[in-house]
């Protein structure tokens, strides 16, 4: 429980507003790059292939499972073409570190700045072992959420890492157990306490 919480905090924090010093126009020369429907993944070696094709895989698997849980129904082509989420695998936490800006602590980010869906990116690195269960579709989330409200309405902060957190494919029942245990002792925050009805 402490691990999920900690993970969450690390998630929530890779994506605040930090200026990134990577967007989505970040192509390094020798990198590998493989396109799906909906993602592009780039690594920074070729003994990477593999770990890419799964990466890819998870992602567009979870692309719609995550748009049908929240209800999102496109009939447009969103986030194909030039419009695709890149997926950056940065070789090890270190050059992650120095490329992006990041803490030590973070694990990932996704970049939700959407001046014309200039930077739609997902940032990560090699040899986290909760990458393709709860980094990937945690980070995929906030996009597709972001999509659905818009990136020009604001989401409170619980909720769309609350949304997140429910589509991580670890251990989402040890998040119903945490909320019944909550619930039962009488420490919740009532909705109507953040969305006071008048």
């Amino acid at each position: 429980m402490k691990q999920t919480f900690f993970l969450v905090a690390v998630l929530f924090f890779g994506m605040t507003g930090q200026v990134f010093a990577i967007d989505s126009s970040f192509e390094p020369s020798g990198w590998l790059k493989f396109e799906g429907d909906h993602f592009v993944v780039l690594c920074a070696t070729s003994d990477d292939e593999d770990l890419a094709h799964g990466i890819l895989d998870h992602a567009e698997n979870y692309y719609n499972d995550i748009a049908d849980d929240i209800g999102y129904s496109r009939y447009q082509k969103f986030w194909t073409w030039d419009n695709r989420v890149k997926i950056i695998l940065f070789h090890d936490q270190a050059s992650y570190v120095r490329e992006t800006g990041q803490p030590p602590w973070s694990q990932g980010f996704a970049s939700i700045y959407s001046e014309l869906f200039k930077s739609r990116i997902i940032v990560s690195y090699k040899d986290q072992p909760d990458f393709l269960e709860v980094i990937l579709p945690h980070e995929i989330t906030h996009l597709i959420l972001h999509d659905f409200i818009g990136f020009d309405r604001p989401i409170p902060r619980f909720f769309d890492e609350g949304v997140a957190q429910l589509e991580q494919k670890d251990d989402s029942l040890a998040h119903m157990d945490i909320m019944a245990k909550l619930i039962i002792g009488g420490r919740v925050i009532l909705c109507r306490i953040f969305w006071p009805m008048t």
